[in-house]
């Protein structure tokens, strides 16, 4: 008896006959991704009868590509593993399902993504962003305009506090004060871009000083603030970098 449910759960984890072997297709693309498709979106996009509709299969690979590539529009959607990557293209064979392609690429690795529907994709709440503010007075009116906004926030006031929690968590974005105890602000944006666990993490500058928006994209950072006097206005352009960053994601 218990031979027999052994053998049952090792043929429930091999993949059935009819399952898609999208490694394969998008190895013959020339893409070095495993790929993996949700059931639904099998169903969906009839990946099965797509082997035999070349035309429209190579479009659906093109676009994943193009997606993945940064050489398309996206939208990044929020999730706390790995990137995930809202496609949306018209579809121009007529032998294809009457829709326009509207799909989640769900990258869990750098080599492996995941293809689903938009409606099986849940995006979390809010935004999370990391804020590296020295000062106290100013990181606290920091954190209470932001989390009014709607936004997760999370504190550090030094930059090895910093780097290691943007290692040990997923955030959006990251809002960078030059004048830390520890290390300057443009010093601490070139260690997190060359570190392989934050190097993806978009990073603002956020000072003081006039006119070092030049040196701030130097350093890896995709935008430069002055530090206002009021917040007011800033989540606003918090979402406007974000947004930034889900476009070329």
């Amino acid at each position: 008896m218990q031979k027999h449910t052994h053998e049952q759960k090792t043929n429930e984890q091999q993949p059935s006959n009819t399952d898609v072997d999208l490694t394969s297709v998008f190895r013959d693309a020339g893409m070095r991704h495993t790929a993996t498709a949700s059931k639904a979106f099998e169903t969906k996009y009839q990946l099965q009868a797509l082997a035999n509709r070349a035309p429209y299969y190579y479009e659906l690979i093109w676009g994943v590509r193009l997606a993945i590539d940064a050489s398309i529009l996206t939208r990044r959607l929020r999730t706390r593993r790995g990137k995930a990557l809202l496609l949306e293209l018209p579809v121009l064979q007529a032998e294809a399902p009457n829709e326009d392609l509207r799909i989640v690429i769900n990258l869990l690795a750098h080599d492996h993504l995941h293809l689903m529907l938009l409606e099986e994709f849940q995006e979390l709440s809010a935004y999370r962003v990391l804020v590296a503010e020295n000062d106290e007075m100013t990181a606290a009116a920091l954190n209470r305009t932001l989390c009014r906004a709607g936004f997760e926030v999370a504190i550090t006031r030094t930059g090895a506090a910093t780097i290691e929690l943007a290692q040990d968590e997923n955030f959006d974005l990251a809002l960078i004060d030059v004048d830390l105890c520890d290390v300057h602000g443009f010093a601490l944006c070139a260690q997190l871009r060359s570190n392989p666990l934050t190097q993806d993490l978009p990073l603002v500058i956020c000072s003081a000083w006039q006119g070092t928006g030049e040196l701030a994209a130097q350093a890896g950072a995709i935008g430069y603030l002055e530090k206002p006097q009021d917040f007011g206005g800033l989540p606003e352009r918090l979402r406007q970098f974000l947004r930034l960053a889900g476009s070329v994601a």
